[in-house]
C-alpha cells in the first residue's frame, strides 16, 4: 500500500477520533447561527462516524487490495478513430448547443435562483458548506461564487458555470455513446440532448440541475474506459465525476448509490460489456468511496436536511407514481406542450427500450434500474419529490430515444419489400419530425416568456415618480414572494410598510398594487385579491414561466387601485 495514502486515511480515522463537535461547534459557528447549534453538533458527531467507519473499512481494504489502483490488461475493443466528419460534427454540436442556451441568459432570476444568489452564491465559501437551509446545490454554489469574485453580480454570471457544462454536455455524451454504442446512436443522442427544452432551461438556472446532468454523462465516460481497460487514471476520473453528480444536488446522492446497487444486482452474465465481474466489483468499491465522501461533506448539515426533507405533500411534490411519471414524460420531452405531443417522444422511448433490451440487457438494465429503484424508495419512504428531483435520467431519455430511432430504422430496411421499406422508412420519419416539432414549438414558447417577472415589476417601479408607492402582495420584504424582488430593487412596499405609508397618501390618489403570484394570493390574501379585481381601475397580466414544478407561477397581476380604498380593505 502506498504509504502517503495509508498515512491520509489514518490521519482521517484519528480525525474522527479526536474532533470535539460542541467545542468546535462553539467556536467557529457565525453569530447568527447560534440558534442552529443543537443541529451542527449532531452533524459533527456524524462526520465522526462517517470519518472512523469509512476510515478504518478504506484502511483494512486498501491493505488486503495491494494492486487495486495498478493498471489491467485491455478488455475489450479498442475505440475506431476519430473521422474528419465527426471533428465538424462536434463542432457543429457545441455552436449549436452554445447558440440554443444563450439567449435569455440575463434574463429575470426566479425565487429560487434570488435566494441561492443571496444567501450562498455570494457569501463566503464557510457559509455556502454550512448554511442551516442545507445547499442543495453546493457544486454550482462553489464555482458561481467564484465567477462573482471577478464579475458583477448579475444573472448571467450566476448562471455560467450552469451555461458552460450544460452546453458541454451533449458533447461528452457523444463521446461516451460512441464508445458503449455506436456512431449513429451517439450523435442523434447528441443532438436530442442538445434540443431537450427542459436541459436548455435548466442550462440557463443558477443551479445544479446542469452539472447534476453533466457529471452523469462524465462517469458514463469514464466508465466506457474502464470497460476497455482498468486503470487508475480513469478510475480517478470516474470517482471525480461521482462526486460532482453526488456535490451538484442532493439528489445526485441517490445516483451515486443506486448506480452502484444496479452494478451489484445485475446479473453477471450481463456484465459482458463491462468486463470481468472484479472489474464491476472495483466499479462499486469507487461507488462506495464517492458516497462515503459525499456524506462526509454533508454531514455537518445532514440534520437539516433531514429535517426539511419531509414527505409529499397530497398535490405539491407528492411522491406517486403515476404522478411523477406523467410530469418526467411530460418535462423531459416536449416540455409544456399538449399531450398529443408526447406520443412520438413516448413511442420512440418504447422503441429505444425494446432494442436496447433485446441488443444489451445489461446496458439496458444499467441505464434504467437506478431510476426504477429511485423511485422505489421515493413513494415508499413519501419523499418530498419533483420531477426535476430525477434530472439525471434525463440522458438517459436522450440515449433511448435515439436507439429507438436507430433501432426503427434498421428494421425498416430489412423489411421484404420496397413498398413496406417504404412505408416503414416514412413512418419513422414522421415520428421524428413530430418530436422534433414538439421540442421546437416547447423552445420557442420557452424563449418568448421570462422566467419570472421579478425584473419586470423592477422596471415598472422604476418608471414611476418617487413619490408615487408601489404596493406587493407579501409577507415582508423577507417573506414570499417579495423577498425575490429585492434583489432587483428594495423601492416598493409590503405588508409590513404599506399601513403607514397609505396613511400619510390622498385617498385619491391611485397607487399600484402588484401581485406576484396569484396562487399564492389567493390563498393567503383571497379577501383582498377579490376586492382588487372588484374595484381596481385597471388590471394588467404579465405571463411567466415560472419555477419548473407541479404548480408554478404562469402569471403575476398589476392594479390600479384609489389609496383609499385599499386602505379600506387592509384595515378590515
Amino acid at each position: 500500500m502506498n504509504r502517503a495514502y495509508k498515512y491520509r486515511i489514518l490521519f482521517a480515522v484519528l480525525a474522527g477520533v479526536f474532533l470535539p463537535p460542541e467545542t468546535l461547534v462553539n467556536w467557529a459557528l457565525p453569530a447568527m447561527y447560534r440558534e442552529y447549534a443543537p443541529g451542527y453538533i449532531h452533524g459533527i458527531w456524524l462526520l465522526k462516524a462517517f470519518l472512523v467507519v469509512g476510515g478504518l473499512l478504506l484502511w483494512i481494504h486498501a491493505r488486503r487490495n495491494h494492486e487495486f489502483w495498478r493498471s489491467g490488461v485491455p478488455t475489450g475493443m479498442p475505440p475506431t478513430a476519430f473521422a474528419r466528419w465527426e471533428y465538424v460534427l462536434l463542432g457543429l454540436v457545441i455552436l449549436g448547443s452554445v447558440a440554443l442556451r444563450l439567449p435569455g441568459l440575463d434574463g429575470s432570476l426566479t425565487f429560487d435562483e434570488v435566494f441561492l444568489v443571496r444567501a450562498l452564491i455570494t457569501q463566503n465559501p464557510i457559509k455556502m458548506f454550512f448554511h442551516p437551509s442545507g445547499s442543495a446545490h453546493l457544486l454550482h454554489t462553489l464555482l458561481a461564487n467564484g465567477v462573482m469574485r471577478v464579475m458583477d453580480v448579475t444573472p448571467w454570471a450566476a448562471r455560467l458555470p450552469a451555461f458552460l457544462l450544460g452546453a458541454l454536455t451533449p458533447l461528452i455524451l457523444y463521446l461516451a455513446i460512441r464508445r458503449i454504442l455506436s456512431r449513429p446512436v451517439a450523435v442523434i443522442a447528441a443532438l436530442i440532448l442538445a434540443l431537450t427544452p427542459v436541459h436548455v432551461w435548466y442550462s440557463q438556472e443558477a443551479k445544479g440541475n446542469s452539472p447534476l446532468m453533466f457529471g452523469v454523462v462524465l462517469s458514463w465516460w469514464f466508465l466506457s474506459r474502464l470497460a476497455a481497460r482498468w486503470n487508475s487514471r480513469d478510475a480517478a476520473g470516474y470517482l471525480v465525476a461521482l462526486l460532482v453528480v453526488g456535490l451538484s444536488h442532493l439528489s445526485g446522492m441517490m445516483f451515486v448509490g443506486v448506480v452502484g446497487l444496479a452494478l451489484l444486482i445485475v446479473p453477471r452474465r450481463m456484465h459482458g460489456w463491462l468486463g470481468d465481474t472484479a472489474l464491476v466489483g472495483k466499479m462499486i468499491y469507487i461507488h462506495l468511496v464517492a458516497l462515503w465522501l459525499i456524506l462526509l461533506v454533508y454531514a455537518p448539515i445532514m440534520p437539516f436536511l433531514v429535517e426539511r426533507g419531509g414527505t409529499g405533500y397530497l398535490t405539491e411534490g407528492a411522491p406517486r407514481f403515476v404522478v411523477l411519471g406523467r410530469e418526467m414524460l411530460g418535462q423531459f420531452t416536449a416540455l409544456d406542450q399538449a399531450w398529443p405531443w408526447l406520443v412520438a417522444p413516448a413511442l420512440l422511448l418504447f422503441a429505444g427500450a425494446i432494442s436496447m433490451c433485446g441488443a444489451n440487457a445489461g446496458l439496458f438494465l444499467l441505464l434504467t434500474l437506478p431510476l426504477a429503484i429511485d423511485l422505489i424508495i421515493t413513494v415508499t419512504f413519501k419523499l418530498f419529490s419533483f420531477p426535476r428531483y430525477h434530472m439525471y435520467f434525463l440522458p438517459v431519455v436522450a440515449v433511448l430515444m435515439a436507439t429507438g430511432i436507430t433501432g426503427l430504422w434498421a428494421r425498416a430496411c430489412h423489411i421484404g419489400t420496397a413498398f413496406a421499406r417504404l412505408a416503414a422508412a416514412i413512418v419513422i420519419a414522421i415520428l421524428v419530425h413530430a418530436a422534433l416539432a414538439g421540442y421546437g414549438l416547447a423552445i420557442h414558447h420557452y424563449y418568448g416568456w421570462p422566467k419570472s417577472n421579478y425584473a419586470a415589476t423592477a422596471r415598472l417601479i422604476a418608471a414611476r415618480p418617487d413619490s408615487d408607492p408601489v404596493y406587493v402582495v407579501g409577507h415582508g420584504r423577507k417573506g414570499y414572494p417579495a423577498s425575490g424582488l429585492v434583489f432587483y430593487t428594495n423601492r416598493f412596499e409590503t405588508d409590513d410598510t404599506i399601513g403607514p405609508v397609505l396613511s400619510k397618501t390622498d385617498s385619491k390618489k391611485m397607487l399600484t398594487v402588484v401581485v406576484l403570484d396569484p396562487l399564492h394570493a389567493q390563498v393567503s390574501y383571497p379577501d383582498l385579491l377579490r376586492h382588487l379585481k372588484a374595484h381596481a381601475s385597471s388590471m394588467t397580466i404579465w405571463p411567466c414561466h415560472g419555477e419548473l414544478d407541479q404548480y408554478r407561477v404562469r402569471s403575476s397581476l398589476v392594479f390600479e387601485i384609489p389609496a383609499g380604498v385599499l386602505g379600506a380593505q387592509l384595515n378590515r
